[in-house]
């Protein structure tokens, strides 16, 4: 590297060590404000999984704390960060991050510079496959060392799934996704085959097949194959797309030279081209497009349904037909 390269590298180290400094602390009074609760709760990400997969917190540069709940715990999650000085970001106060999206981003009231905390209760986006049964994932949970506390993390099969779920739904997005698979193939050396099999049995069930594959086909194109089985499995998913055209749609989907397959297309492989599951994600996408202009339209005429502006998403090719007919 040369001395402009290593001076930036040097920057992004310190500023990577200070962020990730702040989530870490930020964390922690957030575990004990919903401990003090009694509420069942994950953290998803971040520096303790970074810690997790790569026994360092400062891999990368981490902006907020990701805690999964239950749908029923969703409100009384919310309300104990409220005491604690948390309020919901106007930019997701709609129903389409509420109920679509199944996570509100919160805000620590007059600073601005404060970590956010995003509340899920759900992982999924309308147009990709995600996971509704929160319990599921809450039942399997580990628990991690934060300073001389223990703080409750998803297990490492579920660290894994919801690499891949991010993968597809930055993928969905267009947007970079080489963090995510570093994560999915991190995670999956940490697991042993007879976890794997436990994985991919679970996935089926769960009608996330797909999304693993996905995942492990991203993972085995930017990283590399290892002798799991759910690389050779993962090696025929999306077979009209080459590893170097995957590669450009995960480092820089912003170029325009990139041949993207339709989002229905993508879709039905990810529904494992089931015609009722693609019905279903279909029409979750459809119904919350139309949520999600008609809040904009709201905000754009100053009608109090909405009080916030949602970021664009792009699903215009996403129809409730069959792909393959």
């Amino acid at each position: 590297l040369d001395k402009h390269a290593r001076q930036a590298l040097n920057s992004l180290r310190k500023e990577t060590f200070l962020q990730n400094s702040r989530v870490i602390a930020t964390t922690g009074g957030i575990c004990e404000a919903l401990q003090q609760t009694g509420l069942d709760f994950a953290l998803m990400k971040g520096p303790l999984q970074q810690n997790l997969l790569y026994r360092n917190c400062y891999m990368k540069p981490v902006g907020d704390v990701d805690i999964l709940v239950s749908p029923e715990g969703f409100r009384s999650a919310l309300g104990a960060l409220s005491r604690t000085g948390y309020e919901i970001a106007e930019v997701s106060r709609s129903l389409w991050w509420s109920h679509f999206l199944a996570e509100q981003h919160l805000v620590f009231s007059g600073q601005d510079a404060a970590v956010v905390a995003d509340l899920h209760h759900s992982v999924r986006q309308p147009g990709t496959p995600g996971i509704r049964r929160t319990r599921h994932i809450l039942q399997r949970k580990d628990f991690v060392n934060l300073g001389s506390a223990k703080v409750p993390f998803l297990s490492r099969s579920d660290v894994l799934l919801v690499a891949c779920i991010n993968i597809a739904k930055a993928l969905y997005n267009r947007e970079p996704c080489a963090g995510y698979a570093c994560d999915a193939f991190a995670a999956s050396r940490t697991m042993n085959l007879a976890e794997h099999d436990r994985l991919t049995n679970y996935a089926r069930r769960h009608q996330l097949l797909g999304t693993l594959l996905l995942g492990f086909r991203v993972a085995g194109a930017v990283i590399g194959k290892d002798d799991r089985s759910l690389f050779e499995q993962a090696e025929g998913f999306l077979p009209a797309i080459g590893d170097d055209e995957l590669c450009q749609m995960v480092f820089t989907p912003w170029l325009l030279s990139i041949r993207w397959p339709k989002r229905r297309s993508v879709l039905w492989e990810l529904c494992s081209r089931k015609p009722m599951h693609f019905a279903t994600e279909s029409g979750w996408a459809i119904t919350s497009e139309v949520a999600r202009r008609l809040f904009e339209r709201n905000k754009s005429t100053g009608h109090p349904a909405s009080k916030a502006v949602i970021p664009d998403l792009p699903v215009s090719d996403t129809k409730s037909e069959n792909p393959a007919a």
